[in-house]
């Protein structure tokens, strides 16, 4: 299936039963670490993949993202890949190849909705805490092939809405 929407939460756990030969566990612990009480999202036990979406407030809200650097830590320390996909990236082909390429064989895209800041209720780094911008800049980094698309979306906000203020922090306008 091809969506024509935002990636969502929902449409990702889509994705993964349309295109992972095994079987995902939704937003439960793991029961082998003990005292740990965070849930991924999603859990391929069999692969021991976990793959996180990062909607909004994972740019927001300082202590949401200091706890995804320590689920991370964790995961990984118990043999995890960890697979994260911010919200302004969409499922195209070249980012399927990229995140899921070694577990899956179809790496066709699964949404065909642009990368970056483009529906009407979208919110913009103008809204991240500090440390969102700097993981902002690092998804950038990691996301280089889309970067620019991500970066013209921003732009083409700015355009729209007249000021830059709304969009973007003064932190960021280096980077248009």
């Amino acid at each position: 299936m091809i969506i024509k929407e935002y990636l969502s939460e929902k449409n990702l756990g889509v994705f993964l039963s349309e295109r992972f030969e095994y079987s995902y566990i939704h937003n439960r612990m793991i029961k082998e670490i003990p005292n740990y009480r965070k849930k991924p999202d999603y859990r391929f036990e069999e692969i021991k993949c976990i793959v996180e979406f990062d909607g909004f407030g994972h740019y927001t809200d300082p202590i949401r993202i200091l706890n995804d650097r320590d689920k991370d830590r964790v995961y990984k320390s118990y043999g995890y890949d960890v697979i994260r996909i911010p919200y302004f990236v969409q499922l195209s082909e070249n980012v399927v190849l990229d995140l899921f390429g070694k577990y899956i064989k179809n790496t066709s895209a699964f949404n065909d909705y642009p990368h970056g800041f483009i529906s009407d209720d979208v919110k913009f780094p103008s809204h991240f805490c500090e440390i969102g911008l700097l993981r902002f800049l690092n998804d950038l980094e990691k996301f280089s092939y889309i970067s620019e698309e991500i970066i013209n979306s921003l732009r083409n906000a700015i355009e729209k809405y007249s000021k830059w203020e709304l969009i973007i922090p003064p932190s960021l306008k280096n980077i248009l």
